[in-house]
């Protein structure tokens, strides 16, 4: 039975992303329960968002929780001998949010926590419903995913004390109440038009672009519709905040340039998160960066919004060493 649906599916010619998509829809559907995951190494102490956690046993008691693969998160569990599971409250969604990003997953200082007691060095975050301090167990590697099991060693209940608040309830992703982790918490309410206006930066046009053109394996003609919808849907969403409106050719030069280093990082650009990215190829993270090759009239012009015209003050860069060059002083 289960083959013939198989071979139903085939058929019909549904193809891999277009089951991940509906996978993706029916799963929104599905409350799941948000965690951060500490570690400490004696370089650094992190936090991680995690999606997918379950209690995969009692006897002995094992749970489960999964990273994106390959990611820089999964190099630092992998040099730590225990990490700390915090089950987040719903009055956490600052720490989720926080804790999803690379540029904010060190800082602690937003909020309360203190260092475990017992010497491991994981700092334990208040509030949440409870931790648990597991060891390693095993991991697995599942597509673009990497499932973490970890045996539940001890437990720090609610806020860091020793008892919890039977009052308190879990955070959820699901449905429209809260969104998933990581690339996801941003792309979904940025496809919702949910994504607050003072967020919707260059840097967040850049990582959306990051984001869909990656999804498309590098395929810009795939991504670029994806794009254009986006932003007019956000747009007509947000059109009583939008001053300046939609502008092809800023759209499409920073596409183009975007799509040029995701081709020049090779392998480099399945492990990286998008801060990494922006590293290896700042003059993305500055929209003044057009000014090299555009004069404000032509950039800003009734046909500039409206298709895309090639530069007045030098072409557009055929390389990224060009677009290097340019960005020099």
């Amino acid at each position: 039975m289960q083959a013939a649906a198989k071979r139903g599916i085939l058929a019909r010619g549904v193809s891999t992303k277009a089951l991940g998509d509906s996978l993706r829809s029916v799963m929104r559907k599905v409350p799941q329960p948000v965690v951060v995951v500490t570690v400490a190494t004696p370089d650094e102490a992190r936090g991680m968002t995690c999606s997918s956690f379950t209690s995969v046993s009692l006897s002995p008691p094992i749970v489960s929780f999964a990273v994106r693969y390959p990611s820089s998160t999964s190099q630092l569990l992998s040099s730590s001998s225990l990490f700390a599971v915090h089950l987040l409250a719903r009055q956490q969604v600052a720490h989720s949010v926080a804790f999803s990003s690379p540029k904010t997953q060190a800082d602690f200082t937003r909020f309360s926590h203190h260092l475990d007691e017992s010497g491991t060095g994981l700092p334990i975050l208040h509030g949440s419903l409870g931790v648990l301090i597991c060891r390693p167990e095993s991991r697995v590697q599942a597509g673009d995913h990497e499932v973490w099991y970890g045996r539940v060693e001890r437990m720090v209940h609610g806020l860091g004390s020793t008892r919890g608040d039977p009052k308190m309830e879990p955070l959820l992703y699901y449905e429209s109440s809260y969104r998933s982790i990581g690339d996801e918490v941003f792309l979904d309410a940025f496809e919702r038009g949910t994504l607050s206006f003072s967020e919707w930066t260059h840097r967040a046009h850049v990582r959306m672009a990051w984001l869909y053109i990656t999804e498309a394996k590098g395929d810009l003609d795939e991504a670029v519709p994806r794009v254009k919808e986006g932003i007019s849907r956000y747009n007509e969403a947000n059109k009583e905040r939008v001053k300046t409106g939609y502008n092809e050719t800023i759209t499409m030069f920073f596409l183009r340039l975007t799509s040029m280093a995701i081709e020049a990082d090779g392998a480099a650009a399945a492990s990286s998160d998008f801060l990494d990215f922006l590293a290896r190829h700042p003059m993305l993270d500055d929209f003044r960066f057009i000014f090299q090759f555009y004069s404000r009239e032509r950039l800003y012009s009734a046909e500039a919004r409206q298709q895309f015209v090639e530069p007045d003050l030098r072409p557009f860069p055929a390389t990224l060493d060009d677009a290097r060059r340019a960005m020099a002083p």
